[in-house]
């Protein structure tokens, strides 16, 4: 009896299993190609060779073997129902286990396939992003050397009306008593005109036209003088409830570098996140070295060691709808002839990229950090303070210096410069006579203006002098010139150049050099 329920039970799983394989077989509308249908008819057979077992009353099926009655139709129905159900059964395996094989090989590939595929899309997206930000600085470019063509062009002009303001109150100074009674107002005006220069100067840095030193420098240093000056202090006076904060590496690597811009963008940021803070908050001053491994990490620079700057704050943040405009000269969201220009961040983005580096802005609702990057350099800092210099040691023993300058104001001031220095100045107001006059007049030195107008410019001036005179000095002039130019002319052998307004001292310096050299 106990046989028998034991063969019900197997008889009932076997159904069971039949029925599941039936079903899954009609739902994945599985062909008999993968054996699946001999797998159904193989354990259908064997279903029957139990029921077989089971209605013969055999004692024993335990191994699915034929024990029981001997009858000839006993034999027949087990051999139908056990052998030709484990014949199927095996043809269906035989055809179904290397499609289970050949399915799991091509579930790998898919999935190493989708890896892949996700994989491009991730660098596609990347590559895009990079494309996007890409022409929207080129964009963003190509608009500022717009504003900086008519920025330049202005600036020239202005610059030589205010040599004017700048350069005749000194010569007044040097004539009058220090006591006099109208010292104090001369020098009102003098300040008046450094002050209105400060402005063209920015407008200068913008058209990036300004010819510009650079030097070796260390910006830890660059930052303190900032935090000591004069204008920090009056920041200070003006926003007391903002805690500003710096937090420099110790062992900053140095960079090249216009120090005056470097400062002014320093100042610019840290009164923008001062200005930006309404009432008790906190601005940050960091540097550090950096090294960029991939261009992935910095698109935008290659690979090397760059000097960071970080300039953060706490404030409300930038609006999502004028981050993609700071960087543009006269955006301003501040109330006009209340605080800035609209001129502070456009500084920043143009002298950015004359030092050849790269900005970041993160801005959110938790405040607004400014990343500048600046490439670094092995070269060791030189002093460039500026000491009270002696005129008398500047003073020249009564070489012939050719002023060529198409504004008269300048040709003026040149001269009477040069003369409380001890040198006899010749004045011409344009190339041609300046070329005329060196013809049957050999000069010690030229003081050319690059921007001529009418006539030609100052490059071509001193290339037709060096033609009959190869061995000519030379000193490059002007409040504004485009880079190529004084490149050109510096390759010629215009050693010096200076840049108006200029004062007596600097002048008296640039001429010294220019004389000594291949003396």
């Amino acid at each position: 009896m106990q046989d028998i329920i034991i063969e019900i039970v197997r008889c009932i799983i076997v159904l069971a299993i039949f029925i599941y394989l039936w079903r899954v077989g009609n739902r994945e509308t599985l062909s008999s190609e993968n054996g699946w249908k001999f797998i159904l008819t193989g354990f259908f057979l064997i279903f029957l060779g139990m029921l077989f077992d089971i209605t013969d009353n055999f004692t024993s099926l335990n191994k699915f073997i034929i024990i029981g009655d001997t009858s000839v139709e006993s034999y027949i129905e087990k051999i139908f129902g056990y052998f030709f159900g484990f014949l199927f059964l095996a043809i269906g395996f035989s055809k179904w286990i290397p499609r289970v094989i050949e399915n799991k090989q091509l579930k790998k590939s898919l999935q190493a396939e989708t890896e892949q595929l996700k994989a491009e899309i991730v660098i596609r997206r990347k590559e895009e992003k990079l494309r996007i930000e890409t022409e929207t600085k080129l964009h963003r470019s190509q608009k500022m050397e717009a504003i900086g063509l008519m920025a330049g062009s202005v600036a020239h002009d202005l610059n030589n009306i205010l040599s004017g303001i700048v350069s005749y109150p000194e010569l007044i100074l040097l004539k009058l008593p220090k006591d006099h009674e109208i010292v104090p107002s001369v020098k009102a005006i003098q300040e008046s005109g450094q002050r209105a220069s400060l402005i063209i100067s920015d407008l200068l840095t913008i058209a990036r036209g300004i010819a510009t030193e650079k030097i070796a420098d260390n910006l830890n240093d660059i930052v303190d003088e900032y935090l000591l000056s004069p204008e920090f202090a009056k920041l200070q006076s003006l926003y007391p409830a903002v805690k500003i904060t710096k937090n420099m590496e110790n062992s900053l690597d140095n960079f090249l570098c216009a120090p005056v811009h470097i400062r002014k963008c320093i100042m610019n940021l840290v009164t923008n996140g001062a200005e930006a803070i309404s009432s008790k908050g906190n601005v940050t001053v960091a540097t550090s070295n950096i090294k960029i491994e991939e261009p992935i990490d910095a698109p935008h620079l290659s690979k090397g060691n760059y000097v960071l700057l970080s300039i953060s704050d706490d404030g409300p943040g930038i609006p999502e709808t004028d981050i993609n405009n700071i960087f543009e000269p006269f955006f301003t969201k501040k109330k006009m002839g209340r605080s800035g220009t609209g001129l502070g961040l456009a500084i920043v983005w143009s002298t950015i990229q004359d030092h050849k580096g790269d900005i970041e802005v993160e801005s959110s609702n938790k405040g607004t950090n400014f990343n500048l990057y600046f490439p670094a350099t092995d070269i060791k800092k030189n002093s460039h303070e500026i000491a009270d210099i002696d005129l008398s040691k500047l003073f020249g023993n009564g070489e012939k210096i050719l002023v060529v300058d198409d504004e008269h104001i300048q040709r003026d001031i040149a001269c009477n410069y040069l003369c409380k220095l001890k040198y006899i100045p010749v004045a011409v107001k344009s190339g041609e006579d300046a070329i005329k006059y060196t013809k049957t007049n050999p000069v010690h030195l030229l003081i050319i203006d690059m921007k001529m107008d009418p006539g030609i410019n100052g490059l071509a001036t001193y290339q037709s002098i060096l033609k009959k005179n190869p061995n000519q000095k030379a000193i490059i002039a002007s409040g504004y010139a485009e880079s190529s130019l004084i490149t050109s002319a510096h390759q010629l052998g215009a050693s010096q150049f200076l840049k108006k307004p200029y004062t007596i001292a600097k002048l008296g310096q640039v001429v010294k050099k220019a004389l000594a050299e291949n003396s």
